[in-house]
């Protein structure tokens, strides 16, 4: 900057002679270097004020872009946040209906009126509904790897992933009710080819049926009424428990 006060006072001092020399023998010559230097003096600081000024729109450009990049940063993180929240109750929904599965399998193993055969039966079924679970819950996981590997193209956004989970979720819940009505089905089956049908019109089988979903966690959202003949003539009405 002092080069550039220098610079100035040499370029008024050139361009300035005639006419500030002519007004400076009239009034005061003394004064003529001095008002060449003040008007140098002035114009370095409008320049030096000028490049201030660029230098603070460089900066804050410069800001604003940075500022941009965060936002567009932050609002991905919020995003992969708020994804990873629905895949990890995802995961869970997942794991507590393979528990519910394994739940059931227990009781089917642990009831006396069926054979073996009835009870291997039941629990296959079962045991194919905790593999079809199992499988999802895998997808979801994969989902969340890929959610923190992707970039750019590859990205899969929060409404995709939303609506992905709901399907996994809606396939687990169909294939445990599948399952559990399967088995609910076969049981009933099941005691209707016992030879004690009298036991059976009285309730008891029933009621241990029911007591059966109830100890697994499977409680009957709902109720058909159902008219079964038997063979021995009588014909049989109960409230079927079924599940949603």
């Amino acid at each position: 900057m002092k080069k550039i006060k220098w610079l100035l006072i040499a370029i008024l001092a050139i361009k300035g002679t005639s006419s500030a020399y002519s007004q400076a023998v009239v009034h005061d010559p003394a004064n003529m270097a001095n008002n060449i230097i003040m008007q140098a003096e002035s114009m370095e600081e409008a320049i030096e004020q000028k490049l201030i000024a660029q230098e603070q729109l460089v900066q804050f450009t410069a800001q604003l872009e940075m500022f941009k990049d965060k936002a567009d940063k932050f609002k991905r993180i919020a995003g992969i946040v708020a994804a990873s929240v629905e895949i990890i109750e995802a995961i869970e929904y997942g794991t507590n209906a393979f528990q519910k599965i394994t739940r059931l399998r227990e009781n089917v193993t642990n009831m006396d009126d069926l054979t073996y055969e009835e009870k291997y039966k039941c629990i296959m079924t079962l045991v194919d509904c905790g593999y079809v679970i199992t499988q999802k819950t895998k997808h979801i996981t994969a989902l969340r790897d890929r959610l923190k590997s992707s970039t750019g193209e590859e990205e899969v956004t929060p409404e995709q992933l939303q609506s992905y989970i709901e399907d996994l979720k809606a396939k687990i819940k169909e294939e445990v009710v599948r399952a559990i009505c399967c088995v609910d089905d076969f049981i009933f089956n099941a005691q209707l080819q016992r030879t004690n049908y009298d036991l059976y019109c009285a309730g008891l089988c029933m009621g241990r049926a029911k007591e059966y979903w109830k100890n697994g966690k499977a409680v009957p959202l709902q109720a058909r009424r159902v008219s079964i003949k038997m063979p021995n003539g009588k014909t049989i009405y109960y409230n079927k428990p079924y599940y949603r």
